[in-house]
């Protein structure tokens, strides 16, 4: 299982990532490795991924799961220069082909044709984007691409409460929350530390996405955004979607509740159309897609007998 950081690239020698890398690429010119020259990067690597049980420095969300560093950034961590979109299409298009089953995006680029036809490039390929909603506090920003695309899982920040931050980024169709604040996370030179913002959002939930790709590899990309939004916990009293806070709260062990009742049989065909699998009946339903409007969506009710969550991993 891999999950690609598109990003400022990755501390290639950090004692929390450098065993579970896999070969990445840089876009930046001057540049030979993903070496993260910024520090951004090696911040969304840890959250999603960092060694677990090793007693020392942080623990990932997804403990089994290779890290592939794609450097799209500059050191200053701009993609919005005259270079930035051709660079960001080139890397997911390159982790697409090169083995990654979800991307974590936490930067923000234009939006145009070129980003918008390699993030299809992905859809087409299976892979599942997640992306930081932005930081403008707003439902529109001057770089909103990819979170606003069709076919990527947005993610919004919440404070220790778990309430909407106010500087997270709203409006998204698909859009879920994840704590944004002081959450531990690896630090360029070796160390470790807290971050924050949509950024450090956004990769809790790409490590939630490969977790339940590891009890249902054969999920499509609709399933997995329905899975995440389907477990999501409401917060600030909504009921159903909310345009601040999508689905709401991410809950891991939920979705995976719902990912383990889902029939194996059934769970490991990639159902291209987007329909869910009622589990009691073992039949697909069409009354389920998730490209629905968020009113009419669902996924299926979890199962009384399921297998120990604690052997997931």
């Amino acid at each position: 299982m891999i999950i690609a950081v598109l990003d400022t690239g990755v501390d290639l020698t950090h004692p929390e990532l450098k065993d579970k890398l896999v070969p990445g690429a840089t876009f930046i010119e001057g540049t030979s490795t993903a070496q993260d020259d910024n520090g951004h990067g090696t911040e969304v690597a840890g959250v999603a991924a960092a060694l677990t049980n090793d007693e020392a420095g942080i623990a990932g969300v997804r403990p089994r799961v290779r890290i592939m560093p794609v450097k799209v950034a500059t050191a200053g961590g701009h993609t919005d220069d005259a270079d930035g979109n051709p660079r960001v299409a080139a890397g997911i298009r390159w982790a697409v082909d090169h083995g990654a089953n979800v991307i974590a995006f936490s930067l923000a680029v234009g939006d145009n044709a070129n980003m918008r036809d390699a993030v299809a490039y992905a859809y087409r390929h299976n892979v599942l984007l997640v992306a930081a909603s932005g930081n403008s506090g707003t439902h529109s920003s001057p770089y909103p691409a990819p979170a606003y695309f069709p076919h990527v899982l947005a993610v919004g920040g919440t404070d220790n409460h778990g309430h909407r931050q106010s500087y997270s980024s709203y409006g998204m169709k698909d859009l879920v929350m994840a704590p944004s604040v002081d959450v531990p996370t690896t630090h360029l030179g070796g160390g470790c530390g807290t971050g924050g913002f949509t950024s450090i959002a956004a990769p809790q939930v790409a490590g939630l996405a490969a977790l339940l790709l590891s009890v249902r590899p054969g999920l499509s990309v609709d399933q997995l955004i329905a899975l995440i939004e389907g477990g999501a916990d409401p917060i600030e009293g909504q009921e159903g979607w909310d345009r601040k806070v999508g689905y709401g709260r991410v809950n891991a062990y939920r979705s995976l509740q719902l990912a383990l009742a889902m029939p194996a049989a059934l769970a490991s065909v990639l159902l291209s159309t987007g329909t869910q699998i009622d589990n009691t009946s073992g039949q697909r339903d069409s009354l389920t897609s998730p490209n629905a409007p968020p009113e009419q969506r669902s996924v299926p009710a979890p199962s009384s007998d399921l297998p120990d969550l604690r052997d997931v991993g």
